[in-house]
């Protein structure tokens, strides 16, 4: 059996920072691909996929087409990993929708003053009906359905859970929140040659509970509203 190519699709909130620390203390740096698209909306109002014209998606696909890696850590709309020319296996890891929301409304407002999104987040905070309304925070709406799916929709269809469903059925494995264990097994995969002899020997241990405190009757109503595919796509997988 030869060694695996990995590419770890990343949704935001979902322990992408303890993950990505994990695999690039793991990995030797010449083979370890790592960027983050960090918009989910164009100037005009289109969600960002993987087939847009936009200045980081095109230099994404690029750079990922010339990479020499052998693990990808990636934080953009499902398809770019097809600019691999050889075979890779894809993981991600899905977050209770309802957790995933407050957790990065939470962020979002305590760094209110790195973006104009996180900013408006933080003024919105109180009044949940113009917050998630907002054209611009799709990300506060089935977000992991969006990502899979690749649509170019800003409120999804039942035919969008059906593509993300189909596209995650492709991972190798799709990881829940708070199986942390698994990661360990994910690096033996991988060729030794690849790997730094004196880095840490397991996944760090992480709460997988919400690590939020805005759990208002309100705002977990507006969640669950507008997270209804999402919620149907992480049941689908935590069975």
């Amino acid at each position: 059996m030869g060694f695996e190519k990995q590419f770890y699709y990343v949704i935001p909130r979902t322990g992408s920072t303890s993950l990505f620390n994990y695999l690039h203390n793991k990995i030797k740096k010449d083979y370890f691909y790592y960027k983050k698209i960090l918009e989910d909306i164009t100037d005009e109002g289109i969600p960002i996929t993987s087939e847009s014209e936009q200045h980081q998606i095109l230099s994404l696909k690029k750079e990922i087409s010339s990479s020499i890696a052998n693990v990808y850590f990636v934080m953009a709309p499902f398809g770019v990993h097809d600019m691999i020319k050889s075979e890779v296996a894809l993981y991600t890891t899905l977050r209770n929708p309802i957790d995933r929301v407050l957790s990065l409304i939470k962020f979002m407002v305590k760094n209110k003053d790195i973006s104009i999104l996180n900013n408006k987040v933080a003024k919105l905070i109180h009044s949940p009906a113009k917050l998630f309304s907002d054209p611009q925070l799709i990300c506060l709406r089935n977000e992991q359905t969006r990502m899979f799916s690749n649509s170019l929709n800003i409120d999804l269809e039942h035919f969008d859970l059906n593509i993300a469903i189909s596209n995650l059925s492709r991972f190798r494995k799709v990881v829940i929140f708070g199986d942390f264990d698994v990661y360990d097994g994910f690096i033996k995969k991988l060729d030794p040659s690849i790997l730094n002899a004196d880095a840490d020997a397991t996944y760090p241990k992480l709460n997988s509970s919400s690590d939020i405190n805005l759990s208002s009757e309100e705002l977990i109503g507006f969640i669950i509203k507008n997270n209804s595919f999402d919620i149907a796509l992480y049941d689908y997988f935590n069975k």
